[in-house]
C-alpha cells in the first residue's frame, strides 16, 4: 500500500466513526463515548500500520470528545480530557504495532508460501526433465503417494491409480513382479534400510514396455518397524535401449571382423599365389624376348624389332604392376607402431635420393624443418617417399621447378602438404587420383601405375587422417592430408 492512502484511509476513518456513532445515539445515548473509535482505529492499524492507526486514535479521541462528552461541543484542556486522549493513543499505538507485526507476519508467510510453490514447480520440472519421480509408502495407513513424474513414468492418472503397493505390483511387469516384491518384502524381512532393482513396466493405457530404475529407503519407529518407505523412480529405457543396441552392435562388429579377418587372410594368400603365379610366365615372356631380341634382331624387320620391344616393356609394367599392389595390400594389413616420427627429416632424405640420382635436373627443394608427428614411421615414409616422387615427376617438364613440403593450420588442426609446380590437373578429376590406376596422363607423357595417391590415402585413413588435392593444369598441384 502506497504511504499516502494509508495515511488517507486513517483520515477518512474518523468522521467514520463519527457518523456511526451519531447512528447509535437513539440506542445508547452519549455514554461509552468511544465505542466506535476503538474498533475504526484496530481496523486501521490491521490495514495501514502503526503511524495512521495513532493518527486515527489522536484526531479520533480528540473529535470525539467535542461531540459526545461533556461540555459538548467544547474542547476542553484538562487532565480528565488529556487522560483520556493520552489512553486512547496509547491503546492506537499498541493495537496498531500488533497489526504491524500481524501484517509483516503475514507479508513473510506469502513469500515462504511463494518460495515454497516455487520450489515445488522446480523440482517438479527437474524431476520431469530427468525422468525422475518420487514416492511415498505409509505402511501404517496403507497409502502410496506418487509425485506427476511417477504418475507420467507409469503412463498413469491419479484417479486410475489406487495409490497402494499393490496397485503399483499391477503396473510392473508380470515377469518381474515377483522381483519386484521379494526385493521390497526381503528389505522389509532382514532389516536392510536400503535396496535398489531395475526392472519393467507396462503401460496401462498403451500397452507400452518401459524400463525403470527404483531405489528405497525405510524409516522405522523405536521398536525397529518400518512405517515409512521413501524411494524414487528413474526411467531408463533410452539407455538400456541403447545398451541392447550398443549390444547388437557390438556383436556385429565382432562378426564383421571376424569375417574381415577371414577375407584378409584369403586376400593375402591370393595375393601371394598371384605374385607367384604371374611373375613365373612374366619372366619367361621377357626371358625368351631378350633371347629373340640377341639371336635373332638380324632377322627382323622394324615392326618385328618394335613388337619385341613393346612385348618385354608390357612385361616389365605387369611386373611392376603386381609389386606395386602387393605394396598396396601390405600397407592396409600391416601392424602399426606409433611413435613421433620426423616429417622433415624424410622429405629431406627423399629429396637428396632424388637430387643424387638425377643430377641433370635443376629442381629447387623447401623443407620445413622441424615437422614431427605422431604415427608410423615405416608407413608414413611410404606416403611421404610417393608425394615426393610424384611432385618429383610431374614437374619433370619444368626447368624451375620447386617442390616444397610443410604444415599449415586448418580449422585449428595441422594439416601437412607436398606442393609443386609442375603439370597440375583438372579439378573436375580429383576424387579419382585417389583410386588405384586412375591416371589423368599417358605413359608416354608420365609413367607409373596410378597406385602412389591409393596408397598415400590408406596410409593417412589407417592413421585416422584425411587426404585431399588441389591442382591447375600448367600451374601445380598441392595434396595435403591429416594426421590424428
Amino acid at each position: 500500500m502506497k504511504n499516502y492512502l494509508r495515511y488517507i484511509y486513517a483520515i477518512l476513518a474518523i468522521p467514520l466513526a463519527i457518523l456511526l456513532r451519531f447512528a447509535v445515539v437513539p440506542l445508547i445515548g452519549y455514554g461509552i463515548p468511544y465505542i466506535i473509535l476503538f474498533p475504526v482505529t484496530t481496523a486501521v492499524a490491521l490495514l495501514a500500520g502503526l503511524v495512521p492507526a495513532v493518527l486515527t486514535g489522536l484526531l479520533g479521541s480528540v473529535i470525539t470528545d467535542y461531540f459526545f462528552i461533556p461540555p459538548l461541543h467544547e474542547i476542553t484542556v484538562d487532565i480528565p480530557h488529556i487522560t483520556r486522549t493520552s489512553i486512547m493513543v496509547l491503546t492506537s499505538i499498541f493495537v496498531g504495532y500488533i497489526g504491524q507485526m500481524l501484517r509483516a507476519g503475514r507479508a513473510k508467510a506469502e513469500l515462504q508460501a511463494l518460495a515454497l510453490r516455487q520450489s515445488e514447480e522446480r523440482l517438479k520440472r527437474a524431476q520431469e526433465i530427468a525422468h525422475l519421480g518420487s514416492w511415498e509408502l505409509d505402511l501404517v495407513n496403507n497409502s502410496l503417494y506418487w509425485s506427476d513424474e511417477a504418475y507420467r513414468i507409469f503412463g498413469l492418472k491419479p484417479q486410475e491409480f489406487g495409490a497402494t503397493y499393490e496397485a503399483f505390483l499391477e503396473a510392473v511387469h508380470p515377469e518381474d513382479r515377483e522381483a519386484v516384491d521379494a526385493a521390497y518384502s526381503g528389505s522389509l524381512r532382514d532389516g536392510k534400510d536400503i535396496y535398489e532393482i531395475e526392472h519393467r513396466i507396462v503401460r496401462k493405457s498403451t500397452g507400452e514396455i518401459r524400463y525403470v530404475h527404483e531405489k528405497c529407503e525405510h524409516f522405522r519407529d523405536v521398536a525397529g518397524r518400518v512405517i515409512l518407505s521413501v524411494g524414487m523412480v528413474h526411467d531408463v529405457t533410452e539407455r538400456k535401449l541403447f545398451e541392447e543396441e550398443n549390444r547388437r552392435l557390438n556383436e556385429d562388429l565382432q562378426r564383421h571382423v571376424v569375417q574381415l579377418e577371414s577375407a584378409n587372410r584369403e586376400l593375402e594368400a591370393f595375393s601371394y599365389s598371384v605374385s607367384h603365379d604371374l611373375r613365373s610366365p612374366l619372366r619367361s615372356i621377357v626371358g625368351f624376348s631378350q633371347a629373340l631380341w640377341e639371336d635373332y634382331a638380324g632377322k627382323l624387320d622394324a615392326d618385328g624389332l618394335d613388337s619385341l620391344k613393346r612385348i618385354v616393356s608390357a612385361a616389365q609394367r605387369m611386373g611392376q604392376l603386381i609389386d606395386d599392389l602387393l605394396n598396396l595390400s601390405r600397407v592396409t594389413r600391416t601392424d602399426m607402431k606409433r611413435e613421433q616420427v620426423d616429417l622433415s627429416r624424410i622429405a629431406a632424405r627423399t629429396s637428396a635420393r632424388l637430387t643424387e640420382s638425377h643430377q641433370e635436373r635443376q629442381t629447387e627443394f623447401i623443407i620445413a624443418e622441424g615437422l614431427v608427428a605422431g604415427g608410423d614411421e615405416r608407413l608414413l615414409n611410404i606416403a611421404l617417399e610417393n608425394l615426393i616422387n610424384n611432385a618429383w615427376k610431374f614437374t619433370a617438364n619444368n626447368p624451375h621447378a620447386v617442390i616444397e613440403f610443410g604444415m599449415e593450420l586448418h580449422d585449428g588442426q595441422p594439416e601437412y602438404f607436398v606442393r609443386d609446380n609442375g603439370a597440375g590437373f583438372d579439378m573436375a578429376y580429383a576424387d579419382k587420383l585417389f583410386s588405384p590406376f586412375q591416371r589423368l596422363h599417358s605413359l608416354k607423357e608420365y609413367p607409373g601405375t596410378g597406385i602412389g595417391l591409393a596408397t598415400v590415402k590408406r596410409i593417412v585413413n589407417r592413421h585416422g587422417g584425411h587426404v585431399r588435392i588441389n591442382g591447375e593444369p600448367g600451374k601445380g598441384a598441392v595434396v595435403y592430408f591429416t594426421l590424428s
